[in-house]
């Protein structure tokens, strides 16, 4: 069995970019490209030579073995970076719509989170894609140049993936979903809180004071009459300066 990788070595497809929004409702490390294109040749490898994919190349391999894994530059060393959740032929090619595994703990998930920031960046940096493949029927055709066209008609779909470097011009990055940004909380200034509290709410204020005044009045019946003097008389003038437009 030969495998072929779409790679910069070998007649593979992989391709620029263009980025585009995905709907607001996918969830983060979703994204949507053409992985390979029909009808049109690839670029020359070493020998000049090079492929073209007709259309439904991938329809048996995909009702028959189901959606690829993603894999991060046909490194086949680490665990997938992600999964396919829909792959589409269409006039243009292979369309998939994808999710990176950016909640994985392990390796995946750290190989994840650096593709998705490359995919996300402005403009993105992480946007031409591969496949790796099984030819199982195809045809020759020789070109006055001497060199060989490849006509790939039905083929064996391994995994797809994005990589940095393409052999088709014409793959598009359809978009990649942005993460949320999640902003730690603060922590916690209690005088802060306290100064706020007692510049604006002077029934705050009011209230400490009543019980830094009850607690040095515990055992003096007098001085706590007189607190309770002091404090309906503070109520009357609060009461008073509110209504002449003082701020409550």
């Amino acid at each position: 069995m030969r495998i072929d990788w779409k790679s910069n070595l070998r007649g593979v497809a992989r391709y620029p970019a263009e980025c585009k929004l995905l709907g607001e409702g996918e969830p983060a490390g979703t994204f949507e490209a053409y992985v390979a294109i029909f009808g049109t040749p690839d670029r020359p490898d070493f020998f000049g030579d090079s492929d073209i994919i007709e259309p439904g190349a991938f329809t048996q391999a995909l009702q028959e073995k189901g959606l690829p894994p993603v894999v991060w530059s046909h490194v086949w060393t680490i665990p997938p970076v992600g999964q396919a959740l829909q792959a589409v032929e269409d006039a243009k090619g292979l369309r998939i719509k994808a999710r990176l595994f950016l909640d994985d703990d392990g390796i995946s998930g750290q190989y994840a989170r650096s593709i998705h920031t490359g995919m996300t960046a402005t403009p993105p940096v992480v946007r031409e894609f591969s496949f790796a493949f099984e030819a199982k029927e195809w045809s020759d055709e020789k070109v006055q140049t001497g060199q060989f066209i490849r006509h790939l008609k039905r083929l064996e779909l391994f995994e797809v993936g994005p990589v940095l470097v393409g052999r088709h011009p014409d793959t598009e990055l359809i978009g990649a979903k942005s993460q949320p940004l999640v902003v730690a909380p603060a922590a916690l200034d209690r005088q802060a809180i306290a100064r706020s509290l007692n510049t604006k709410s002077p029934a705050h204020l009011r209230a400490r004071w009543d019980a830094a005044l009850k607690a040095g009045a515990r055992n003096a019946n007098a001085d706590l009459g007189r607190l309770n003097d002091i404090h309906d008389q503070a109520g009357e003038i609060q009461t008073l300066a509110v209504a002449n437009g003082a701020e409550r």
